[in-house]
């Protein structure tokens, strides 16, 4: 694990300093992992192998090609969006570095993945709405899922959630214990 979560940091820091493009996306009814609203030019980076792995685990144990394209960007944490009738994920690479080593997992960057592949699956991203709790529950019930199937047990699949996910809620996003259940 801790090769990984090093091999992601030298992907980070490279990526900052060459190989960047600016994407102008319409994000109003994207789906971000926290519901913050992205404000600032967003730039892709080359994804990193290892994120297109993670991509390729939970694609094959449900049996999906994948239909989007995953994509290292300067966003806040993760996003699922469409731009020109093409599915993104967006991820920072540094906060799944960090989420992976704040829960001791690589579960965590999983579920998040798979969280925001789910967005995608359950047409959300499709609606004007953007992220609403009832979605979120649903994405995170998906993710809860293929981590399963993928051999996780009840609290390798909740790291993520369990670290980060807010006490309240807000009207994006349930609250930790909504999301736990």
């Amino acid at each position: 694990m801790k090769k990984v979560v090093l091999i992601l940091g030298l992907f980070t820091l490279c990526n900052l300093s060459f190989g960047q493009q600016k994407i102008d996306f319409n994000l109003e009814n994207s789906c971000c992992y926290y519901g913050e609203k992205v404000e600032e030019d967003i730039y892709s980076f080359a994804s990193t192998q290892e994120a297109e792995k993670i991509v390729k685990r939970i694609l094959d144990v449900v049996g999906l090609e994948p239909n989007f394209t995953i994509m290292a960007a300067n966003v806040p944490n993760a996003m699922a969006v469409i731009e020109n009738q093409m599915r993104h994920i967006l991820y920072s690479q540094d906060f799944i570095m960090r989420i992976d080593n704040a829960t001791g997992t690589d579960w965590a960057s999983l579920s998040i993945l798979a969280h925001e592949i789910a967005h995608h699956l359950q047409g959300h991203t499709i609606t004007s709405s953007g992220s609403r709790p009832n979605l979120e529950l649903e994405a995170d019930k998906w993710s809860g899922f293929v981590c399963a199937k993928l051999g996780a047990t009840l609290d390798q699949a909740q790291a993520a959630m369990k670290s980060i996910a807010s006490n309240t809620g807000s009207s994006t996003h349930p609250p930790k214990s909504a999301r736990l259940e």
